[in-house]
């Protein structure tokens, strides 16, 4: 199981699994394959939407400023680790953290 399932959630993977007649594993290699197709298709949108994608848009804020990691996590108030997440696409931050984390980087261009 995953390292995130909880006891409750790897019962439902268990007995749903048996109903349709596969194992949990494959069951949980299905479900993160739906899940990265749809981080796929979020990304597309969104380069589609703004012209770039997350990670790119704070790659090159970051760059073009001369910032490190550290400068740039400390002038949008998140911790290294959650802008390194970020910038190296493992995790995207919601749409509402999006919209104020554009803002603060309008604000450091000024």
């Amino acid at each position: 199981m995953s390292r995130s399932v909880n006891g409750k959630t790897a019962k439902l993977i268990r007995r749903y699994a048996t109903h349709l007649g596969t194992s949990p594993r494959k069951l949980r290699q299905q479900w993160n394959r739906m899940q990265n197709s749809q981080r796929a298709i979020q990304r597309k949108m969104m380069q589609e939407e703004v012209g770039v994608t997350w990670p790119d848009l704070i790659s090159q804020w970051r760059t073009s400023h001369g910032l490190v990691l550290k400068q740039a996590a400390d002038i949008l108030q998140v911790s290294v680790e959650t802008f390194k997440n970020w910038e190296y696409d493992r995790h995207e931050p919601s749409r509402p953290t999006q919209d104020e984390i554009r803002r603060r980087m309008a604000e450091h261009a000024k």
